[in-house]
């Protein structure tokens, strides 16, 4: 753990007293943006969940690149701890330099970077109108110019021509899980595992 940021049940009342329950938000990047996600889970039971977004990025020599991960944590009135229940990638995004001279361009076809987008959505499954929640979790992924990768070197790839300057989608990592409760952990567990999806959610 590189950093760590801290998520209260309430703000402190007028005289500084402490909050009921808290949680540490484990960071791998203490540089790491942390926001709240909008949205709230109010479980049957009385259970509340709440999201943490944690971004980081980083500069390259002419890009840069980010990424995000979101992890849902669960209050329980009464529970002094929250805990945390899942943890989903989020978004990432990446700008790689692929031009260093006029040569370069031409081969190119003006397209002088690679450029990644990748975006996840969390929402309730509808089909469950009982008991604890259900999510389905879907993303989209998508590369510029055509299908590139990270651990290619651009340049290495045939010249490109005028149609093949577009944005295409990543099959593997655009994906849909479906997301349960895991009623001994009180966690949730993913259907099938997440692919990595490296090219878009390492900055």
């Amino acid at each position: 753990m590189c950093g760590r940021s801290y998520l209260f049940d309430r703000l402190p009342g007028a005289a500084g007293a402490p909050a009921v329950a808290s949680f540490v938000v484990p960071l791998e990047d203490e540089n790491a943006r942390v926001a709240l996600w909008p949205r709230i889970v109010r479980e049957a039971s009385g259970r509340v969940l709440v999201g943490v977004e944690a971004t980081s990025s980083t500069s390259y020599s002419g890009g840069g690149a980010s990424m995000a991960m979101l992890t849902l944590i669960a209050a329980e009135t009464g529970r002094e701890a929250m805990k945390a229940v899942l943890t989903i990638p989020w978004r990432g995004s990446a700008l790689i330099r692929a031009c260093f001279s006029k040569a370069d361009m031409k081969q190119r076809a003006g397209a002088c970077h690679d450029e990644y987008a990748f975006d996840g959505t969390l929402t309730l499954d509808p089909t469950v109108r009982t008991g604890a929640p259900h999510f389905i979790f879907t993303t989209s992924a998508k590369s510029f110019p055509g299908p590139v990768s990270r651990s290619a070197d651009s340049l290495a790839a045939a010249p490109l021509r005028r149609k093949d300057v577009k944005w295409v989608k990543d099959a593997q990592c655009s994906y849909r899980r479906t997301i349960s409760p895991d009623a001994a952990s009180g966690t949730f567990r993913i259907d099938i595992p997440l692919p990595a999806c490296d090219d878009y959610l390492v900055p």
